[in-house]
């Protein structure tokens, strides 16, 4: 990122709108502003909140802006009424929503002067629209609707941005996405440490996990044992085998389930070879 060093000392010039932005957005400058004459308005509120703050150390320059009557005023002693930063408020903290449901967050800007308000969703795949339902003296309302929400924006944070002359506030709102289990993966055997059949599952909340060999329960043991990571709404692991004999060959059915739904899938196993093919063992 580049950074810009804005140094005005002495200019002696009366900074138009645009070049108050200009210096405004250099947000990495360190400014230099002494000596330059803004008039006392709300366009530079900002300036003034910004050197309380001690931001791009402005409270250690002398900064003055000019009256309505001329005179010059130290910038901290400048007083304009109606001119704040925005407040903000959303409806919701944290959304929790199925999949495939619709939902509406709003979110309220208020101040003066009146903020522009709106949600920034760049990146939500769910279905959204934006639609402004107050508007009031000091109030701006905008809703946020969430049409057929899929599992894919959970986790996923909105926020609300309420913006005005003097500045921008932001509001975020956590959305979970519960949803029903899916088998992602379920690959066939493969010989690694032991033998390994590798299986990968997501569900909102996280599934609990079961295996059926030919049908039947299985049965952890010192030849079968499964392992597996949870990282949030992904279970990935491994039902292992060691030493695996032709017993050991069949169906493996996986089950996912959590209070949504169940899902399986099946892949066949096949380790070695019966010994005495037909015979009864």
């Amino acid at each position: 990122m580049q950074v810009i060093l804005v140094n005005l000392t002495h200019s002696k010039v009366r900074v138009a709108e645009e070049e108050e932005e200009r210096v405004r957005q250099a947000m990495k400058s360190e400014r230099r502003l002494e000596q330059n004459f803004f008039n006392c308005s709300c366009d530079i509120r900002w300036m003034q909140l910004w050197q309380e703050q001690g931001e791009a150390k402005l409270n250690s320059q002398n900064l003055y802006c000019i009256s309505a009557d001329g005179s010059q005023l130290p910038l901290f002693r400048m007083n304009i009424s109606q001119c704040d930063l925005p407040e903000i408020s959303v409806s919701h903290a944290n959304l929790t929503v199925r999949e495939g449901d619709n939902a509406v967050i709003t979110c309220n800007g208020s101040g003066s002067p009146l903020p522009d308000v709106d949600w920034i969703v760049t990146g939500l795949q769910s279905i959204n629209t934006h639609q402004t339902n107050l508007n009031w003296t000091n109030v701006h309302a905008i809703n946020l609707t969430l049409v057929n929400v899929t599992s894919e924006d959970n986790g996923f944070t909105l926020t609300c941005i309420a913006e005005n002359v003097v500045g921008m506030s932001n509001a975020s709102v956590a959305l979970t996405v519960h949803y029903p289990p899916r088998v992602v993966s379920l690959e066939e055997p493969e010989l690694r440490l032991e033998h390994c059949i590798e299986f990968v599952v997501r569900g909102n909340p996280p599934p609990t996990l079961h295996w059926l060999h030919n049908g039947q329960p299985l049965r952890e043991s010192k030849i079968i044992h499964v392992e597996y990571y949870q990282e949030g709404e992904v279970s990935e692991g491994c039902l292992l085998f060691n030493k695996p004999t032709h017993y050991n060959n069949g169906n493996y059915t996986l089950i996912a389930k959590n209070p949504l739904g169940t899902a399986n899938q099946t892949i066949n196993g096949h380790f070695l070879k019966e010994p005495f093919p037909g015979s009864k063992t």
